[in-house]
């Protein structure tokens, strides 16, 4: 008897994160490492869970980086569980949890921001320089041209960080 109530509740993520939420359950160091790895559930599960749990998009974030989710995904699951997080709100998210420049970029564009959107938030928030936000710009493969669009959104100018593409400049 006992047996198949502690199945019905410990063998559902969503019911054994209300218990650990209300202190039913204790010693959980990281819900999201037991979420993502004892129940094997994706960021878009992880995140929305630990929202239930009353924890914010930062504190989320931490979590799910600590159990091992990319930038990427977690920006994901934060998008799904936390409407309206909006560019700035991701991005505090994602550096909370300690992910850096190139990490960061690539979960914004993971989403759907734009390179301009992406550019600005890795000149403003990581204070990189015109070919610093272009060497990380393409190593999240934004286009050519969503490339120079992001550029001329901050300001840069275009021929000079990208003079090493034009052979002529050779």
């Amino acid at each position: 008897m006992y047996k198949r109530q502690f199945k019905d509740i410990l063998g559902d993520a969503s019911k054994w994160a209300q218990w650990v939420g209300k202190n039913i359950i204790g010693s959980v160091s990281n819900a999201a490492n037991v979420l993502k790895n004892g129940y094997k559930e994706a960021a878009s599960k992880v995140a929305p869970i630990l929202h239930s749990m009353g924890l914010n998009a930062n504190d989320a974030a931490k979590l799910m980086k600590g159990a091992g989710f990319a930038s990427d995904a977690i920006a994901a699951g934060l998008n799904v569980a936390f409407k309206g997080l909006g560019l700035s709100g991701m991005t505090n998210a994602l550096k909370f949890a300690g992910y850096g420049a190139n990490d960061v970029a690539a979960g914004l564009k993971y989403v759907g921001f734009s390179a301009s959107n992406v550019a600005s938030v890795l000149k403003n928030t990581f204070k990189l320089g015109d070919d610093g936000v272009n060497a990380a710009l393409k190593l999240v493969s934004f286009s050519t041209d969503d490339i120079n669009k992001g550029l001329k959104s901050i300001g840069a100018s275009v021929g000079g960080a990208l003079s090493h593409l034009n052979p002529f400049s050779w």
